[in-house]
């Protein structure tokens, strides 16, 4: 919930639609890199809105969509292993902070 929401985003399929408070398109601070399956993905944590202290601890996740540059295959995350679906937009940008990670600054 972000406070002071004045108009919410949704994201519809044909039998529901969710609604998330904010969307930022944070792309162009995005930086990726990988070889091999491995992927290495950097953001400034300002960008986020975080400034971490020492022994502080947040929950959340980080994924990665697989496609064919047509559509997405796979979606694969960190913490959330019950994110396989790919044909529900609502699906896909719920939000299930109960099956993210808990991430430690130091």
């Amino acid at each position: 919930m972000v406070p002071g929401t004045q108009e919410s985003v949704p994201f519809s399929s044909p039998w529901r639609t969710i609604t998330l408070d904010r969307v930022d398109d944070v792309s162009a601070d995005v930086q990726f890199a990988g070889a091999d399956g491995n992927f290495e993905i950097s953001i400034p944590l300002a960008t986020l809105g975080l400034k971490p202290a020492a022994s502080q601890r947040l929950k959340g996740d980080i994924g990665v969509l697989r496609g064919n540059g047509f559509q997405t295959l796979q979606r694969v995350y960190w913490a959330n292993k019950a994110s396989g679906i790919t044909a529900d937009v609502p699906s896909e940008a719920e939000l299930t902070p109960r099956l993210w990670g808990r991430w430690e600054f130091r």
